[in-house]
């Protein structure tokens, strides 16, 4: 069960959407030259989903930067590596 005291949905749904989007363009990646017709139809799907990893990765830090500059609150540093988190 996720817990939603933590992290809002739209949190959950961001890291999520960046992880499968992350592992998709890894499986690609790695097996593009065992696909039926080879490399050719293979680069345009990695190209618009490193993109829309790219814009996600922007989406995530313009929402984080009001959290440390505007709202002064623990946000981030709960994402800091290495945080004690409690629960």
């Amino acid at each position: 069960m996720v817990r939603t005291d933590r992290y809002s949905w739209s949190a959950i749904w961001l890291h999520w959407s960046i992880a499968v989007l992350v592992l998709v363009n890894l499986v690609i990646g790695l097996f593009h030259g065992t696909l039926i017709d080879g490399i050719a139809w293979v680069i345009p799907i990695r190209r618009s989903i490193g993109g829309a990893m790219f814009a996600l990765v922007v989406l995530h830090i313009a929402a984080a930067l009001p959290h440390h500059f505007l709202l002064r609150d623990a946000v981030p540093g709960r994402m800091a590596p290495g945080s004690v988190r409690n629960g």
